[in-house]
């Protein structure tokens, strides 16, 4: 289950952006929507709505998390053309676009994320965090 979803230097993102599916401990209404996080106290949403104003990146969104997917499931069909970076910055341009998974998986919480230039891989991390959120390197 999906944790949370970050994305830096791609399309109309510049700086980092998360989807955070972290449940709010401010309402306690509909339990049954939450999914518990281990023995952490907190919860996640089984599922989110994302809005917003024309032109505000919705759609990038979307795009980013199918194209990190694919670029897994796939990686012989990567293509530079798919990792458009961030163009108007140019400091930003020539950084690596970037994507992190965070997802629970059997009452623990990993990381999975990767670096992107041009098509390749630059870097590529597993972590699983513990419950004080310390993270353990897989790879």
């Amino acid at each position: 289950m999906l944790v949370s979803f970050s994305v830096s230097n791609f399309r109309s993102f510049g700086e980092e952006q998360t989807l955070n599916m972290v449940a709010s401990n401010k309402l306690t209404d509909h339990q049954g929507h939450l999914v518990a996080i281990g023995d952490t106290g907190k919860s996640l949403v089984r599922c989110a709505t994302i809005y917003g104003a024309n032109a505000s990146g919705k759609s990038n969104l979307v795009r980013a998390m199918a194209g990190a997917q694919q670029a897994i499931i796939r990686p012989s069909r990567r293509r530079s053309s798919d990792f458009e970076p961030f163009a108007f910055c140019q400091t930003i341009k020539d950084a690596p676009t970037t994507f992190t998974f965070r997802f629970l998986q059997l009452d623990r919480v990993f990381e999975y994320g990767f670096d992107n230039r041009k098509g390749n891989v630059e870097s590529e991390w597993l972590v699983v965090l513990d419950r004080n959120e310390n993270e353990h390197i897989i790879f």
